[in-house]
């Protein structure tokens, strides 16, 4: 029995390490310019871990890093081969992966509660978009058998009637005006989001 155990593990690391080769491979190097921020970051982060023991991933953690993984190479595909998207917004959208494959590979990352984090910066576009893309996107992530699934952040806020996160913040923030004018919410709607977003910023004040 523990020889299974050990064994299952063992190619958990296998399955986990070959995607973050793979996914390094494909991201090659898009820190330059205003992008190098993300090396220094990382630097930053490994000049503090010295101090700290390092930790090996448990099952758990390799499970859902590798199921991360995937949905990014999912993700990374779509971009890749996108027509509507720049250059710049493709290179930009590699810097992140990249700092989140290496954040997760150095070993800055090791539990499932801190990998949350990086899935909301890896899968809150995908989340909160629409589109021929998307829908690919969220398609093919349900036929890997992923365990995403897309929220529906607008309705997320204006069930609850308030905004009680950054994420939320930033959601309204970013697409009222969009929404407002593709119909996807009416002029009440549009009213309550803004009253949101200000007792919102009142209560961080």
């Amino acid at each position: 029995m523990a020889r299974t155990g050990s064994s299952s593990s063992t190619a958990a690391e296998g399955v986990f390490a070959e995607r973050i080769a793979r996914l390094i491979d494909v991201l090659g190097d898009p820190w330059t310019g205003e992008l190098t921020s993300y090396a220094a970051a990382l630097a930053m982060r490994d000049e503090a871990r010295k101090t700290r023991k390092a930790r090996a991933p448990n099952a758990a953690f390799l499970a859902r890093a590798s199921a991360l993984l995937h949905a990014e190479e999912i993700a990374l595909s779509i971009i890749t081969g996108s027509e509507r998207r720049t250059d710049w917004e493709k290179q930009a959208h590699r810097a992140l992966s990249l700092f989140a494959v290496e954040s997760i590979r150095r070993g800055h990352v090791r539990s499932v509660a801190a990998l949350k984090d990086i899935e909301v910066a890896l899968l809150t576009e995908w989340h909160e978009s629409s589109g021929p893309e998307t829908a690919a996107f969220w398609r093919r992530v349900e036929a890997a058998g992923l365990p995403y699934v897309k929220r529906d952040i607008l309705g997320e806020i204006l069930q609850r009637g308030k905004i009680t996160s950054r994420e939320h913040y930033d959601f309204v923030t970013d697409s009222i005006v969009i929404l407002e004018q593709e119909g996807t919410i009416d002029a009440a709607q549009a009213t309550r989001l803004a009253q949101m977003l200000g007792a919102y910023e009142k209560r961080r004040s």
